[in-house]
């Protein structure tokens, strides 16, 4: 099930130390997640105060207050770009991308039946691949996410305009 339930009282934090208002961005398979990072549960990423994109930008569904995202179907996590180091350094795995990095992780992790034992391992990873912790995911596509809805109002408005 891609939306899971939205029954999710008081989700574990995944970042107790990151503020209020954190911003995260998923990729699944039919579009993408964005919203504030709450935790996660049970295989699931689970953000607040939701909303689902095509791969233009355009929203899906309504905003809603809890998406629970199945780990499975995620492709990959984004952050602020200027906050994600060009390589990642690993002594396991040697230099890849931090892309590559992401997608490794993640695929591991999928198999884990229980993310609830795994959160601190999830939050170490992410802090890892960025230079400070306290801004990652801090307005993770603020300004993109609004100017592609405004793009997409304004190009509603064109089509509205050229059919009158």
């Amino acid at each position: 099930m891609l939306f899971g339930k939205n029954n999710v009282a008081n989700p574990p934090p995944l970042f107790d130390s990151f503020p209020i208002g954190t911003r995260l961005q998923i990729g699944v398979d039919a579009g993408y997640w964005i919203g504030d990072l709450a935790g996660i549960r049970y295989n699931s990423v689970i953000i607040n105060k939701a909303q689902f994109f095509d791969n233009s930008g355009s929203p899906i569904e309504e905003l809603r207050s809890t998406a629970q995202i199945s780990l499975n179907l995620i492709s990959f996590v984004s952050e602020a770009p200027e906050n994600i180091p060009a390589k990642f350094h690993s002594k396991e795995i040697g230099d890849i991308s931090v892309k590559e990095h992401r997608k490794l992780f993640f695929t591991k992790m999928s198999i884990i039946k229980s993310l609830d034992k795994s959160a601190g391992k999830l939050a170490e990873f992410i802090i890892r691949i960025n230079e400070s912790a306290q801004s990652l995911f801090n307005n993770v596509f603020g300004s993109n996410s609004s100017n592609l809805m405004q793009n997409a109002e304004n190009e509603n408005d064109n089509n509205n305009n050229t059919h009158d």
